[in-house]
């Protein structure tokens, strides 16, 4: 591996199931090629396979706590972010949901009535945005 390191070689290179080697380190537990791959930095700890799993989900996954804890160390500010994306990602989702749940409940509604002690902000934002785009709503 570390004549591979020296020759430069496309360490993100994937198999079929979008795997770089880093992955499958971090997959097999293998501890001293993870440690030699979080020293350089043009890898990508963050990639995700065709399953969405990055190479932190597996060795959470395959119990590596050592592992787990050696990517945190090495990227400890993109790994809050990568969280917090992933935590917005997931918000996104259910106010999209929403989004599409208020719009089949009140499409044909000509009109609608809401006490506004009943809903919350984020849900009034929605239905707010929700007013303005169908014409077919009175607010």
């Amino acid at each position: 591996m570390k004549l591979l390191l020296s020759e430069r070689v496309n360490l993100n290179k994937t198999n079929k199931n979008n795997e770089s080697p880093f992955y499958i380190a971090c997959f097999t537990g293998n501890i001293e090629l993870v440690k030699l791959l979080l020293n350089e930095k043009r890898i990508s700890i963050w990639k995700k396979t065709n399953q969405e799993k990055t190479a932190f989900d597996i060795a959470k996954t395959n119990n590596h706590s050592e592992i787990m804890k050696l990517i945190q160390e090495v990227d400890t500010g993109n790994f809050t972010k990568q969280l917090i994306i992933h935590h917005n990602k997931i918000i996104k989702k259910q106010i999209e949901q929403r989004h599409r749940e208020y719009l089949d409940t009140f499409q044909n509604t000509p009109f609608l009535c809401i006490e506004s002690e009943t809903i919350n902000k984020q849900d009034f934002l929605v239905l707010n945005k929700l007013l303005k785009k169908n014409k077919n709503i009175k607010g």
